[in-house]
């Protein structure tokens, strides 16, 4: 079992040429240079790469739908069988609901609201969308929670926007240890992962945050995009809203603000698909299931 490389994958097959090899693929090399517009020299080795690794592999465990009918669109010699969209998932063991002293911390009133972010701060995780989105609801007794950090001048234009909030609403946490994220999730009354939709025109990635946050069991607010799509079900187990619009994220916080019946309902189901569906597990499950499809006894 091998993430997606060219020199790895060739040299293990010729050493082992009848081995099972699994080829986890969160972008192929071509999606990835593709983002950037390379020279023509730069996509024709991003191919042979991903030639190597699709004649290497016995089967393709393709992050997403996106991902997946990338490759087969590029490399029509293989054969859909040998791919398999496998998101990715959460260990549902140690990411549960969890007491904590965040808000006592970060000095939050206990009937305080909090709405949390957590990952890395990167231009198309907008978390600019939702500094702005909050201000527009223009709430007293809401504190958005900013976990994680980034790169120093993105940093900087984000907390100069939330300056902007009465009374330093909106706190930024910095890095905080992965053993920890639990108990900050879980101080959280709603999860917000506000992706995009102008990475490239497509968003084919699988957001580990986003089965963290099912796995504590607190309500989730996403993007209407890529696979954020296919694992939230709006109204089930989070809501959706289109993605870059800050009013539909704002409308989608007022909902949850202003019900908390529908926040336990929709943390709850989250936590459920979580365990049922997103474990490392399940994961794990869906590969062998693979790989006993094409004939191989498990």
């Amino acid at each position: 079992y091998i993430r997606w490389s060219g020199n790895i994958s060739g040299t293990i097959r010729k050493a082992f040429p009848n081995l099972p090899i699994v080829m986890e693929c969160n972008t192929a090399a071509e999606m990835h240079f593709g983002i950037s517009h390379p020279s023509i020299l730069r996509k024709w080795l991003a191919h042979r790469v991903d030639k190597i690794n699709t004649n290497s592999a016995t089967l393709i465990s393709a992050v997403s739908a996106e991902t997946r009918d990338f490759l087969l669109e590029h490399h029509p010699e293989l054969d859909p069988l040998r791919v398999i969209v496998n998101p990715n998932g959460v260990d549902v063991n140690r990411f549960c609901y969890a007491e904590s002293d965040v808000r006592a911390r970060y000095q939050i009133p206990q009937d305080a609201i909090i709405i949390g972010y957590a990952g890395n701060f990167l231009a198309w995780h907008r978390i600019d969308l939702l500094i702005s989105a909050f201000q527009q609801l223009d709430l007293t007794n809401v504190y958005p929670l900013i976990i994680g950090t980034g790169p120093l001048e993105l940093c900087n234009t984000l907390k100069r926007m939330a300056a902007k909030s009465r009374e330093s609403q909106i706190i930024f946490t910095d890095a905080v240890p992965f053993d920890q994220m639990p108990q900050y999730l879980s101080a959280c009354d709603i999860l917000v992962s506000p992706q995009s939709e102008s990475i490239a025109g497509k968003f084919h990635q699988s957001p580990i945050k986003l089965y963290e946050y099912m796995a504590v069991g607190q309500a989730i607010v996403a993007s209407n995009i890529g696979q954020i799509s296919e694992v939230i079900e709006n109204g089930r187990n989070g809501l959706l809203f289109e993605p870059d619009s800050i009013e539909g994220l704002a409308d989608a916080l007022k909902q949850l603000i202003e019900n908390p019946t529908l926040r336990q309902r929709l943390g709850q189901q989250a936590r459920y698909d979580a365990e049922r569906l997103h474990s490392w597990e399940a994961n794990v499950q869906r590969i062998l299931d693979g790989l006993k499809r094409l004939g191989y006894s498990i």
